[in-house]
């Protein structure tokens, strides 16, 4: 990952001939700066005024802007402006008293002196009318934020920070520092081999975390040897690479850094097999840029197909269209703080065929019947559902992120773990009488997809149970029998035993009778004998009876092709059924959720109040 983004640095700063200092300024991303004045007049510097300006986006350099420690003063005296006073005193005025100044002559400490002493004398002045600036501004805009900096007017011309080489040669200076000095330690190691390059080289740096902070040395066990000082040993870098670095975080935080259901980010980063041309690496780089400022392009350039991931992550169907002179690393992060990256999950070298095959699988499913009726397409955010929103909210993150993993890594997925969490959510939405029929579709078309993908790891638990129907004369054909053979053959892999296919049907029937109860008497009590939905073997041939009882009892027992076909594939089914409870609960509510499939020859009326009493449930 480190080199990937090294090599994206190294490539701009090639194409963009960037300088050491355009690479280490930092945008601050404000909408004004307050600028405090001060007049040149030979070797003397005296305070004239505070100039309000609104931010030059598009010369952000030339603030010179690079953040420092929490508690201590920037990299030089440019800073954004949160208390007023606080940050006056202990960022900006603050900045001249320290002592981490290095490699200055005489003269360049007396300029600094010099300013030093003026913003002293003028302190209370400068500060009253900075307050006196901010106050006229609206709130809004403040909110936007305001960078305080320095600026030095002689002969009636405005200078910022930039045009002086002293401070130039601070920023540089400080920068080179802190990849080698922290703790009030230093890390360097003496013509050594860089982790990045793999060249040797005159000094390697140990504490160039900090430029993408994906490990720490803030003690001393993390260290090798138990020593803050060996930090070079652990990845040690150069200073050209150090700078490569710089320069694609950069980039990765302004293009490739992403957003994934649950709340999640992601930073999503092309590696380049070697050797390939630089049209070839500038062809994905502006896939990258164009989409960051145009989220839609994709729609018209590509033939988007739908969303996989997100709704504003369409970058990576255009990139499963590349060939495979790539591969991408997606990277799932957590920041408590601007310095620490928690790596949440890192999922490297997935192939642009592989990201393919998962927009086609996703293409070939939403076009199933059962899925495109109701308007359900497959994404992330149905896996978000299952397992974000369920009852384990503990366990639920963990196998929530295993999961994606497996999913782009081509992994095996626990067909279990997935009834777990799908079923505690459809169980939790009956008790609470919300409508159960979007959730059990989607987790059914995640298993499907998961299938499909020939990763969804079934045991023996629910394997073939019984003999299957004869097509040809095992029962006779009936419109119910008809509809009842096309969804078994479209979901073949999930209904390889009669088993499932009786407790599938039976599910059907209850929805029926439900209906009925609803239509008649605008409740339905038979819902208290399902037991929320956790159920078992004897629960399930317990039901059976129970529910042709009272069908009779209302006189519409319409569906009486679908009592027998239950009972014939219950007799034929295997004695042992070898399925988990909530495998057994998950077929019976798919199939009451498929009820409406199965329309028999009633007046239009009727069925249509069924299927408007079914949407409620």
């Amino acid at each position: 990952m480190i080199k990937s983004i090294a090599t994206i640095g190294e490539y701009l700063i090639e194409k963009e001939n960037k300088t050491p200092l355009s690479i280490i300024t930092q945008d601050p991303k404000t909408k004004y700066i307050i600028g405090i004045v001060l007049d040149k007049l030979d070797r003397e510097y005296v305070y004239e005024t505070i100039r309000l300006e609104e931010f030059d986006s598009n010369n952000y350099e030339k603030y010179l802007y690079r953040r420092g420690e929490s508690q201590g003063a920037n990299v030089t005296p440019s800073c954004i402006i949160t208390d007023i006073d606080k940050t006056f005193k202990k960022k900006f005025l603050h900045w001249f008293y320290d002592n981490k100044i290095n490699n200055l002559n005489d003269e360049e400490i007396q300029v600094i002196e010099g300013i030093k002493i003026t913003l002293e004398l003028n302190q209370e002045k400068i500060l009253e009318e900075i307050k006196k600036v901010i106050n006229n501004l609206e709130n809004n805009e403040i909110k936007n934020g305001i960078l305080l900096t320095l600026i030095i007017k002689e002969n009636n011309k405005i200078y910022y920070l930039k045009d002086f080489k002293l401070f130039q040669k601070i920023l540089i200076n400080r920068s080179n520092i802190r990849y080698y000095t922290k703790y009030g330690l230093q890390a360097i190691g003496k013509n050594k081999i860089c982790s990045i390059c793999f060249k040797e080289s005159d000094s390697v740096y140990g504490f160039t975390s900090d430029i993408f902070p994906f490990y720490t040395l803030d003690k001393s066990s993390f260290a090798p040897s138990f020593n803050q000082q060996d930090g070079w040993k652990l990845y040690p870098v150069c200073s050209e690479c150090a700078l490569n670095l710089e320069e694609g975080k950069k980039y990765i935080e302004k293009v490739m850094n992403l957003n994934f259901y649950g709340g999640f980010k992601y930073y999503l980063i092309p590696k380049f097999i070697h050797l390939i041309g630089k049209n070839n690496f500038q062809s994905v780089l502006d896939l990258f840029e164009i989409y960051s400022e145009d989220p839609s392009f994709s729609k018209e350039k590509k033939g988007w197909i739908g969303d996989l991931t997100f709704t504003e992550d369409r970058i990576l169907e255009l990139l499963s269209e590349e060939k495979n002179f790539l591969t991408l690393n997606l990277i799932f992060y957590e920041k408590p703080n601007p310095k620490e990256l928690k790596i949440l999950l890192s999922i490297e070298d997935v192939l642009p065929s592989y990201l393919k095959k998962l927009f086609q699988t996703k293409k070939d499913l939403d076009n199933i019947q059962i899925f495109y009726n109701n308007n359900i397409s497959f994404n992330f955010e149905i896996l978000y559902n299952i397992f974000l929103k369920s009852l384990e909210k503990d366990k639920s993150r963990k196998y929530y992120i295993d999961a994606v993993r497996r999913i782009f890594t081509g992994r095996k997925v626990d067909y279990e773990i997935i009834l777990f969490f799908l079923i505690k959510r459809i169980r939790k939405n009956f008790s609470n009488n919300i409508n159960t029929k979007e959730i059990t579709l989607q987790g059914f078309m995640l298993l499907s997809y998961l299938d499909k993908l020939l990763i969804l790891n079934k045991s023996e638990i629910g394997g073939n149970m019984g003999n299957k129907l004869n097509q040809d004369g095992y029962s006779e054909k009936t419109e119910i029998k008809n509809i009842a053979d096309k969804i078994f053959k479209e979901h073949s892999s999930f209904f390889e035993s009669d088993i499932k296919k009786a407790i599938f049907l039976e599910g059907v029937l209850t929805q029926k009778l439900l209906n009925i109860q609803y239509i008649d008497k605008k409740s339905t009590p038979f819902r208290n004998k399902l037991n929320g939905l956790k159920l078992d073997e004897k629960r399930i041939k317990a039901l059976l009876p129970q529910i042709q009882s009272k069908l009779e009892e209302y006189g519409k027992n319409y569906y009486k092709d679908i009592e027998k076909l239950i009972s014939e594939y219950f007799l034929k089914g295997d004695q042992n059924w070898k399925m988990s409870n909530n495998e057994i609960s998950f077929y019976f509510v798919l199939g009451m959720n498929m009820a409406d499939e199965f329309l028999i020859n009633k007046t239009m009326e009727e069925d249509m109040n069924e299927r408007n009493y079914q949407k409620k449930i």
